[in-house]
């Protein structure tokens, strides 16, 4: 196969790809390049806007980083998970919320057993 204009559930899906890769198969990294040949058939090599379009899809949440990768003739990332990444951090509303609940849950506690005095 030819390399063709992707659709963004094929680049998503390639980029699930590489999540299941690096966080269920238990690997440190995963090129992009590798995980599109996965999804798209091995005979699929994608062209670099390809490569960068599906980068930034991977690394957008900030829960994973690229990596250009050197020494190769082709162009191509490789995504780990980002060392500086909190779930704190990408997740504010949610973890107002938890916030909430946790303080919520500590002021009934202490209310019933400050009750008695």
């Amino acid at each position: 196969m030819a390399e063709q204009n992707l659709t963004i559930k094929e680049k998503l899906e390639i980029v699930r790809r590489i999540e299941k890769h690096i966080l269920e198969e238990n690997n440190g990294y995963c090129g992009i390049i590798w995980a599109s040949k996965e999804v798209m058939g091995y005979d699929f090599f994608p062209k670099k806007y390809t490569v960068n379009s599906v980068a930034y899809l991977a690394t957008k949440s900030g829960r994973f980083i690229k990596e250009k990768v050197v020494g190769v003739k082709y162009f191509d990332y490789y995504i780990s998970i980002n060392p500086d990444s909190n779930w704190f951090k990408r997740n504010p509303i949610k973890t107002e919320i938890i916030r909430f609940v946790i303080t919520v849950v500590s002021a009934l506690i202490i209310f019933k057993f400050t009750k008695n005095l």
